[in-house]
């Protein structure tokens, strides 16, 4: 699984965009708030991130909803240390949405 961003493109050092198809690799914390992501047949939307500093090293809360056609999920939050974490966590978060769903009930 992997995550893709839309509308939102990343300058490269020489200050041009990136080209069409190429991926940009940015940091937690330069997503700007009500990003959307596609995962799938899901739409992401990544309302806010928050970094934590914190002694032991760098945190991330990362709150979010999830699209399902006309069904959009209530907050919920990530917590993860980088963007490899939040993609595994998220893909944790679309199993627990899919069983729910299954089972006749969504958060």
């Amino acid at each position: 699984m992997s995550i893709k961003l839309v509308d939102y493109t990343t300058p490269s050092s020489s200050g041009e965009s990136k080209e069409k198809g190429e991926e940009a690799k940015i940091r937690l914390e330069d997503i700007p708030p009500m990003t959307q992501s596609t995962i799938g047949k899901y739409v992401l939307v990544i309302v806010e991130v928050h970094k934590l500093n914190l002694p032991w090293g760098t945190q991330y809360i990362v709150a979010c909803r999830l699209k399902d056609g006309n069904y959009t999920s209530p907050i919920f939050h990530v917590y993860c240390t980088d963007a490899a974490d939040f993609q595994v966590k998220i893909a944790e978060e679309i199993k627990r949405y899919e069983a729910a769903k299954l089972a006749g009930v969504r958060p």
